[in-house]
């Protein structure tokens, strides 16, 4: 039986750290030896690997930034797994590291995002990335960048996009009722472009369109945060615009809704976008990185210039007056799509091919 490590910083509520606890619980039902190891002490998910029997631990010495990547290497050393597979950047730098110590793991490496700028701390994780025997991007945009600005990695790449328990993520039996609920899910940051997306929720309604809006996201960022209050104020919307702390049960989220709406910047490959088509929403998303790839203009809703305030209001109009007969094939066709092209089944083979090869 092969041991497998998951290293992550914390289990706190974002995507990524949701795939790598779907991740590790798929491979220990598959017969590995998996043990998750966390340097934070960010639990959210952590009743996910505890019902799933996965074994769980916290390296505390490591949460001392300098004394983080000794630490870890010391672990990794004495519990001599087989591989060891890393997910966000700071976790992956670390393995790499590591590995560069004399670790004598497999090391799979993954990129959860798109490359935005090449800094300084960028060209020293990719050249750490070559201490890795497979670098996994989650987006096809992110794999394209690294293929064409660092083609010695090229070799390595393996483009896994995320999985979905389908089940789960699911469509409600029937609409609540007519009011149109417009959800987002994910942290309030820069990077999620709420400012300009509470400005296009403004123009709607000075439009008259009557919607509700819901954000699930972590608030860490607490002076983004204010700003988004301000701005909220500052157009009267407290009214119809309410942000919503992580839950685990985000699925009653998705089914209370009437659509869905991703306004940002840039992505990786979004967990959430995927989850809100399997729960047979249309949605309204930025033309940007992956969300392309997977929502298309008048197929599963509608895209937009995150850039432009009017063009983000245009998108979510366009879902606001779609008659219900493309509603319902909407529906239907964006739950269709994502139980084709997010199962856990194809996920598992994926890692399961680097793992063993």
């Amino acid at each position: 039986m092969k041991k497998i490590v998951c290293l992550i910083a914390n289990l706190g509520s974002g995507g990524a750290e949701r795939q790598l606890c779907n991740l590790a619980t798929l491979l220990s039902r598959d017969g590995y030896d998996v043990e998750v190891w966390c340097y934070q002490a960010e639990n959210f998910y952590l009743p996910l690997l505890h019902e799933a029997g996965v074994e769980y631990r916290y390296i505390a010495e490591a949460n001392d930034p300098k004394r983080r990547i000794w630490s870890i290497h010391k672990a990794l050393k004495a519990a001599a797994p087989d591989t060891v597979i890393a997910y966000l950047d700071t976790p992956s730098i670390i393995a790499c590291i590591s590995k560069l110590l004399g670790g004598r793991y497999r090391l799979i490496v993954s990129e959860r995002n798109t490359t935005q700028r090449l800094t300084l701390r960028e060209r020293i994780k990719f050249w750490l990335y070559g201490a890795a025997r497979y670098i996994v991007p989650n987006s096809v945009s992110q794999g394209e960048y690294i293929r064409t600005n660092h083609r010695r990695l090229a070799s390595k790449l393996r483009v896994i996009t995320n999985s979905l328990d389908t089940e789960r993520f699911s469509p409600a039996d029937s609409k609540p009722d007519d009011t149109f609920r417009l959800l987002g899910v994910g942290r309030v940051t820069p990077q999620k472009n709420l400012l300009r997306y509470i400005d296009a929720i403004a123009e709607l309604r000075r439009r008259g369109l009557s919607i509700e809006v819901r954000w699930v996201g972590n608030q860490a960022d607490s002076e983004y945060m204010a700003s988004c209050s301000e701005r909220i104020a500052k157009h009267n919307l407290q009214d119809i615009f309410t942000f919503v702390t992580p839950t685990a049960d985000i699925v009653c989220e998705y089914r209370n809704a009437t659509a869905f709406c991703l306004p940002s910047i840039y992505e990786g490959y979004p967990n959430v976008l995927c989850e809100a088509m399997s729960c047979g929403l249309p949605v309204a998303c930025s033309r940007v990185c992956d969300n392309p790839y997977i929502a298309k203009e008048g197929v599963n809703g509608t895209l937009f210039d995150p850039y432009d305030i009017n063009d983000i209001a245009d998108g979510i109009a366009r879902l606001y007056d779609m008659c219900s007969s493309s509603y319902d094939r909407i529906t239907k066709e964006n739950r269709q799509q994502i139980v084709a092209n997010n199962s856990n089944e194809e996920f598992l083979a994926r890692y399961k091919a680097l793992i063993e090869a």
